[in-house]
């Protein structure tokens, strides 16, 4: 299986709080993942790293097989959405579906 992600040794501190230690893990392929864990427990700053929306104080972030920061090619192929992103109230899923497809260059809007 083609690694996607590949973690090693990844730190992430806030001042003297440790948010992330030590974290090593990879993801293949064509498989689901899922991040699990108590409300502190650093999954969103995970995956802020993941997107290159904050950076690791030490350790590697490989996504599909290249640092993302700064890496219009990587990031243009990975989305994050916060759970408290909001859209306007009005909206269907039909508007969100064309507001992404406008921002996302590989949109793939049949699998959408």
């Amino acid at each position: 299986m083609k690694r996607i992600v590949e973690v090693k040794q990844l730190d992430k501190s806030y001042g003297e709080f440790k948010a992330l230690e030590d974290i090593n893990f990879m993801i293949e392929e064509n498989k689901i993942y899922g991040l699990l864990g108590r409300n502190g427990a650093g999954k969103t700053t995970l995956m802020k790293l993941l997107t290159a929306q904050e950076f690791p104080t030490s350790g590697e972030i490989k996504v599909h097989g290249e640092n993302p920061v700064e890496n219009r090619r990587v990031l243009s192929q990975i989305c994050f959405i916060k759970e408290s992103q909001k859209y306007p109230d009005n909206f269907t899923v039909n508007d969100i579906l064309k507001v992404s497809k406008s921002l996302f260059p590989n949109w793939d809007e049949d699998f959408a």
